[in-house]
Parts: structure tokens; sequence; C-alpha cells
């Protein structure tokens, strides 16, 4: 008897775990797409962004290739990459 009440609640319990799952999944897709928009803040970030780009920091090609020059632009942002990786590369 324990093992079929055992099995009736897993069965139970999986179509909720993966309504679970599916949910976060969701969520992680908004909060990533969401940080992915953030607008150029170019008062706050001009003189840094203007800094790195001369030391040849963030002056990559393509961030999604050049792992090397990306994590290079990542560390001379410092505390305001989240604010102003926007602003690299806008004409």
């Amino acid at each position: 008897m324990k093992l079929t009440s055992f099995r009736s609640l897993l069965f139970k319990s999986v179509p909720l775990l993966l309504i679970t799952a599916i949910i976060s999944v969701v969520l992680l897709l908004l909060v990533t797409a969401e940080v992915d928009h953030i607008p150029c803040n170019n008062q706050r970030c001009q003189s840094r962004v203007s800094f790195c780009l001369l030391t040849k920091e963030c002056a990559c090609d393509d961030f999604e290739t050049n792992f090397t020059c990306a994590s290079l632009c990542t560390k001379c942002l410092n505390d305001t990459y989240q604010d102003c990786c926007s602003c690299v590369g806008k004409s």
C-alpha cells in the first residue's frame, strides 16, 4: 500500500513541478530581456565609456564572439557596467 500511495503522490506532483519549472523559465527570460533594454544614461556614462573606448578596452567589433574584449570592457566599466553597457557601440 505504501508503494501505491507514493506513486499516486508522485504522479499528482509531477504536473505541479512542470508548471513551476515553466513559470521559472518564463520569468527568467523576462528579467533577462529587461536588462538588455536598459537605455543608455548619457549623463552618467559619458566619461567612463569614453575612457574605456579610448583605452581600447571597449573597442570590440563584436561582443558576442570576442569574449576577451567583452571581458576587458566589463572590467573597465566596473561598477557602472549595468547602467553603461548599453552606451558602448552607440554612434
